[in-house]
């Protein structure tokens, strides 16, 4: 896929979700852009995910990266001004922050590593 081509999904997938008005409350996408989108690997079909389900998908994306990728990463942005590339910086040190990580099933023990801190925490 071209670089134009990766440009053109990116701009599908924020405008769909953001206008010059701030976040849109009901995003929409034509449906051959949301076929282009999808296609690029950018935009993909919607999924429901409980609580615990959510949690452990986040921790095995965290997982599969390393400090050093995310730092080159935003190192990459701020030459290429792509701002999707920036926002694994905050979440990864967002989950920095995280003491705890609770799931709703109180017989499951935590999942980790997780440094010690902060705390996030759902009891069922």
């Amino acid at each position: 896929m071209s670089i134009a081509e990766q440009q053109r999904a990116l701009r599908i997938l924020f405008d769909t979700y953001w206008s010059p008005n701030g976040w849109n409350s009901q995003p929409s996408t034509p449906p051959d852009d949301l076929a282009f989108a999808r296609t690029a690997g950018i935009m993909f079909e919607p999924i429901a995910l409980d609580h615990d389900e959510e949690i452990q998908r986040a921790l095995r994306a965290r997982d599969a990266v390393t400090a050093r990728q995310v730092g080159h990463a935003f190192l990459a942005s701020l030459n290429s001004r792509r701002l999707d590339l920036r926002s694994a910086l905050g979440s990864f040190a967002e989950n920095l922050r995280c003491g705890a990580i609770v799931l709703s099933d109180p017989s499951t023990r935590m999942i980790g590593p997780i440094p010690s801190g902060g705390g996030l925490r759902r009891m069922g």
